[in-house]
């Protein structure tokens, strides 16, 4: 696939986002829901993250041997480093509050488990999802996206139950090359879809760790929406025809 330089300027500007988003957290003295830049980008820009992981991750044939050495890769790639700055981190609270018994601690370990990077780690269980499927018989890969489907509502770590619908959402824009078939009409479904959710939208939807089928049908579908909706309204604005 030729390389698409929207793309490039799309990532730049997702790790910009999140710069600016743990600035207006950390260094403002408000409360950062009551900031508008910060609850702005907040509602989308991990699921945005996702979205260019999951278009990234598409390919189109592959084979048990290849998915296995994926998995590694990305294993190495995700998980290592993640795990490396959880010690790291626990390490430096240990030295900073000079209290050794928080080696000892399981809350401690726990928290930092499923804060820590947590993207990096939900990044990894997506691509395992899908590498899996991609080599499974079909039959067991059916009943496995229906029972992923039944839990992922209920699923209270690393926002799965949010990130795993932008992942899939990508796989499937590469897969079908919508960005290049289907500019100009995605354009113009997305635009006004985009000016109808962002009236609705508020900082509820910021709470991500406690999805639910009540949410999922209300809050959640939005989040979606105003995900893949931003993802073409900027793509848009950066190609060139």
């Amino acid at each position: 696939m030729k390389r698409m330089f929207a793309f490039d300027l799309l990532k730049l500007f997702t790790m910009f986002l999140v710069i600016v988003g743990h600035c207006t957290q950390h260094l403002l003295s408000s409360f950062e829901y009551d900031e508008p830049v910060y609850v702005y980008i907040y509602s989308f820009h991990m699921p945005l993250f996702m979205f260019l992981s999951g278009f990234f991750s598409y390919k189109p044939n592959i084979n048990k041997a290849e998915a296995l050495e994926g998995i590694k890769k990305r294993f190495c790639q995700l998980i290592i480093p993640s795990v490396a700055v959880m010690f790291l981190h626990i390490l430096l609270v240990i030295i900073l509050n000079n209290n050794a018994s928080i080696l000892f601690d399981i809350s401690t370990w726990s928290k930092e488990l499923f804060s820590t990077l947590w993207f990096l780690k939900s990044l990894f269980i997506c691509y395992l999802i899908y590498s899996t499927l991609k080599i499974i018989p079909q039959p067991i890969a059916i009943a496995l996206c229906i029972a992923v489907a039944l839990i992922l509502p209920f699923i209270n770590f690393f926002r799965l139950a949010y990130m795993l619908p932008c992942f899939i959402l990508g796989i499937v824009t590469r897969k079908y090359d919508l960005f290049a078939n289907h500019n100009r009409l995605m354009l113009a479904i997305s635009l006004p879809t985009f000016i109808i959710c962002i009236l609705f939208w508020g900082a509820g939807y910021l709470s991500l760790t406690r999805p639910s089928f009540r949410i999922l049908l209300s809050g959640d579908i939005h989040t979606y929406i105003h995900t893949y909706i931003h993802t073409y309204n900027i793509y848009l604005s950066l190609h060139t025809y």
